[in-house]
C-alpha cells in the first residue's frame, strides 16, 4: 500500500488521525502549521482546514493552494463563526478515527503524533492524551510540562489546551466545541470529556508549539476582556451537573491552586523586601560618598548645587 493511500485510509495498527485546523488571519503561519503536520513520522493522517470566512488575502491564497495541491482538504464557513464553530465544521468534514485540533498559527514538534497515538492505542481505557507545550514568541521559547491528568484540576481550570488527541467516538458523546462561547472553548470541551467519563493522560516527549501573540492581536485576550464573565457563566451553567458530581475534587484542586498562588505571592513579597534591603546597602553608601565629595551644604542631586552660607 502506498503512503498516500495509507494516509487517507488508515489501518488497524495506525488509525487515521484527522488534524483539524481553523484559520482566519494566520497568513504564512498557516503554511507553517501544515508543514509541521507533514513532518510527522506517523504514517496515517489527514489535514482538514476550515477557513472561517477570512478577510485576509494571504490566508485565502494559502487555502486555495492547499486544496489545489491536495495537501489538505479545505472547507469554508459562509460567515465568521469563531474558532469553536470552525473546529466542529472541520471535524464533520474529516474521516479519522482519531482527532487532533491544531490552531492555524501553532505547530507540532516532529514525532508528536506518533508519541500520542502509541500511548492512546496502548491503553483503550484512555479517551484522550495530551502533550507538554512550548510557548514561542519573538524573543524566546519556554517549555511547560503540563500536570498529570486529574479530573478535578481539569474541570476546575483546564490545562491541556487545544492540542489533545481524542477518539471520535468520545467527541460524539459530547456537545462538541460549544459555538456560543467567546473563548474558553477548550476548557469547556475538557470539562465535557471528564463529564462523559473519558480518562486522560499526559504524554512526555515531543510538544505542542503554541505561538504567543501580542495582546492586541490575540482574539483570546480580546474575548476574555469583552465577554469573559458571560462566557464563564455559560460554562458553569452548561456543565453544572459535572461540577456538582466532581465538586469535592474541584474544591480540592482549587484549594491547591490557591495555596500555590499564596506561596507565590509570599515569595514576591520576600523578594521585594530583599531587593529593598539590597538597594539600601548600595544606595546609602553612595549617598555618603556624594556628601563627602561635595562637601557640607551641598545638595545630593546633581546640578542642584547649594552655596554654603
Amino acid at each position: 500500500m502506498s503512503r498516500e493511500i495509507e494516509r487517507v485510509q488508515g489501518s488497524i495498527s495506525s488509525p487515521l488521525v484527522s488534524v483539524v485546523i481553523p484559520c482566519y488571519r494566520e497568513g504564512d503561519l498557516l503554511e507553517e502549521a501544515v508543514a509541521s503536520v507533514e513532518r510527522q513520522t506517523y504514517p496515517s493522517w489527514e489535514i482538514v482546514v476550515c477557513n472561517d470566512a477570512s478577510p485576509d488575502r494571504r490566508t485565502n491564497q494559502i487555502c486555495r493552494e492547499l486544496q489545489r495541491s491536495g495537501r489538505a482538504s479545505v472547507v469554508y464557513n459562509s460567515r465568521n463563526m469563531r474558532t469553536a464553530a470552525a473546529r466542529n465544521h472541520a471535524i464533520r468534514a474529516s474521516h479519522g478515527e482519531l482527532l487532533f485540533p491544531l490552531d492555524g498559527d501553532d505547530m507540532m514538534e516532529e514525532g508528536l503524533l506518533s508519541s500520542l497515538v502509541s500511548i492512546l492505542l496502548g491503553d483503550r481505557a484512555l479517551g484522550f492524551v495530551y502533550p507538554d507545550c512550548i510557548y514561542l514568541n519573538r524573543r524566546r521559547t519556554r517549555r511547560w510540562n503540563r500536570p498529570e491528568f486529574d479530573p478535578g484540576s481539569m474541570i476546575g481550570g483546564g490545562y491541556a489546551g487545544c492540542g489533545i488527541l481524542f477518539w471520535r467516538e468520545v467527541y460524539e458523546q459530547t456537545d462538541g466545541y460549544r459555538e456560543d462561547l467567546w473563548g474558553q472553548e477548550d476548557w469547556d470541551f475538557q470539562i465535557q470529556l471528564c463529564g462523559v467519563g473519558a480518562v486522560g493522560k499526559r504524554v512526555e516527549g515531543p510538544a505542542y508549539v503554541y505561538r504567543i501573540k501580542a495582546k492586541k492581536d490575540s482574539k483570546h485576550v480580546q474575548a476574555r476582556l469583552e465577554r469573559g464573565k458571560e462566557t464563564l457563566e455559560k460554562i458553569l451553567r452548561y456543565n453544572e451537573p459535572i461540577f456538582t458530581a466532581h465538586s469535592r475534587a474541584v474544591i480540592e484542586a482549587l484549594s491547591e491552586k490557591n495555596r500555590v498562588l499564596w506561596e507565590a505571592v509570599q515569595r514576591c513579597h520576600s523578594v521585594k523586601w530583599q531587593l529593598k534591603q539590597l538597594a539600601g546597602c548600595i544606595v546609602n553608601p553612595l549617598r555618603a560618598c556624594v556628601r563627602r565629595v561635595r562637601g557640607p551644604g551641598t545638595s545630593e542631586r546633581p546640578g542642584n548645587v547649594v552655596q554654603a552660607e
